[in-house]
């Protein structure tokens, strides 16, 4: 898991810019790194990790390599996010630097072989469920829409269901129809109740 500019243990100050480039490293480790450039590339992105995944997955749609995209609690852009955060604040949120116009980028995955999974707690209390919802409906490729009603902005992970949407998604959506040294990868070797409850 990559850790952004400013965030966790990384020095630096976070931006739109800084984020973007941050993301786009990361992925090319992936891409270059002898032991990962072959493996199926899923890019899963919360809150402004999700902002990052939308940009990253625009700017390399074309390259062939992403299999799949999951998208959580993620806002439409900073400048209309603001009046839900700090309503006072609506008045000047257009002066706002920072835009993650997350809904104007996503309109520009067009490769529909990229699969995304929409996952949104529906009381999340920081972005408006609303906001995924618009997400997911401008869209233009295939995708999944999940919502856990009890889903907060940090703990949507621990509600019942989340992590076999995302196995269903991966197994369906992913993985369904692909080959891998010539053999079917439709089935594995491990079964869903091996790996959580």
């Amino acid at each position: 898991m990559a850790e952004y500019r400013g965030y966790g243990l990384s020095t630096g100050s976070p931006s739109e810019d800084g984020l973007t480039i941050d993301g786009q490293t990361a992925l090319d480790f992936v891409r270059n790194h002898d032991e990962l450039r072959k493996t199926t590339i899923v890019i899963y992105g919360q809150s402004l990790g999700g902002a990052v995944t939308i940009k990253l997955v625009q700017a390399n749609q074309d390259i062939g390599d992403i299999a799949g995209v999951i998208l959580e609690n993620t806002f439409t852009s900073i400048r209309k996010l603001i009046p839900s955060v700090m309503p006072p604040a609506k008045y000047i949120a257009s002066w706002c630097h920072q835009k993650w116009s997350s809904d104007e980028t996503i309109l520009r995955i067009t490769n529909t072989d990229i699969p995304i999974l929409f996952l949104s707690g529906l009381r999340d209390e920081i972005v408006p469920s609303h906001m995924m919802k618009t997400l997911y409906q401008s869209c233009p490729t295939r995708k999944t829409f999940k919502t856990f009603p009890d889903g907060d902005h940090n703990s949507t992970v621990a509600e019942p269901g989340y992590f076999d949407a995302i196995w269903q998604f991966l197994m369906q959506e992913v993985l369904n129809g692909m080959k891998h040294d010539g053999k079917e990868i439709s089935e594995t070797d491990v079964k869903q109740s091996e790996l959580w409850s």
